[in-house]
């Protein structure tokens, strides 16, 4: 919610693709994704900066972290479930 109040969910996500090198809009662009790399950076622990300085673009930085703590498989979702004590686990 934070980085679409920002407008920066699509540099994030990927939906506003890098243009062109000679494409008028590329100095927006990177502006945009330098805040949004920015807004990634200041809220990630120093301990895993390491997961995300090599990438160039913001959502490269978000991949990497997606990977890394993103769980879906059934396994993962019943642990999820289960910890936060919801209803629906208790079956």
């Amino acid at each position: 919610m934070y980085l679409r109040r920002l407008h920066l969910w699509a540099y994030i996500y990927g939906s506003k693709a890098k243009p062109e090198k000679n494409d008028p809009k590329t100095h927006t662009w990177q502006d945009k994704d330098f805040e949004a790399q920015s807004e990634i950076q200041f809220h990630v622990a120093d301990s895993l900066m390491y997961l995300i300085s090599n990438q160039e673009m913001a959502k490269e930085m978000w991949e990497c972290l997606s990977e890394q703590y993103e769980k879906t498989d059934i396994i993962h979702a019943i642990a999820l479930l289960s910890t936060h004590n919801l209803p629906h686990a208790r079956r």
